[in-house]
């Protein structure tokens, strides 16, 4: 990791509210908001609607923490999707944030996000805390050019830091046996 200067916009002026961090001198944007936030999101945020990277993040009903990251060539419309009344093709009920990464200069392609979201997933699986349901698992990372490759990369070390920033745990490496979960129960005694 390097020293890196964020810029970080709080649109209702509140920290748990739609958040937007930014990079200095770079072009990708993370953009935060819970999920009952979505309504007005797309007026606000228009680069919803790019090629990118998301991150649904929860806990399941017994307070596992949960995310699935994903990779759409329209974000918003893939978000819209899975929080449709009355999906049951691709259920989301664990999901109650969500971080959208982007590129400002709309120089994201298919291919890009595809190899992002595959890095985020590996980087993800480092921190036994987080439970990740995504069904396909990211196997083959050379689809791209070396040079593309090495833009992504820096892409994908941006998001680490923007969703850290941001307040998420979600790509903090954790070695060793996995760490007890805050407010996680306590196991029953045994008499």
């Amino acid at each position: 990791m390097k020293p890196r200067s964020i810029n970080i916009f709080l649109l209702e002026g509140d920290p748990n509210g739609t958040r937007v961090a930014q990079i200095s001198m770079s072009t990708i944007e993370a953009i935060a908001f819970r999920r009952n936030q979505m309504q007005g999101l797309r007026a606000d945020f228009p680069e919803v609607e790019h090629t990118g990277v998301y991150i649904l993040l929860g806990a399941t009903d017994d307070g596992d923490l949960t995310a699935y990251i994903g990779q759409s060539e329209s974000v918003w419309g893939r978000l819209a999707r899975y929080n449709a009344k009355g999906n049951t093709h691709e259920p989301k009920d664990f999901w109650t944030d969500t971080i959208v990464l982007v590129s400002k200069d709309e120089n994201l392609t298919g291919s890009h996000a595809r190899y992002v979201e595959a890095r985020l997933i590996c980087e993800a699986a480092n921190n036994p805390r987080w439970n990740l349901p995504n069904v396909q698992r990211p196997s083959d990372l050379g689809k791209l050019p070396l040079p593309e490759r090495a833009a992504m990369d820096e892409f994908v070390d941006q998001a680490v830091t923007l969703a850290g920033a941001l307040g998420c745990d979600i790509f903090r490496t954790i070695r060793g046996p996995a760490m007890e979960q805050p407010n996680a129960p306590l196991p029953a005694s045994r008499p």
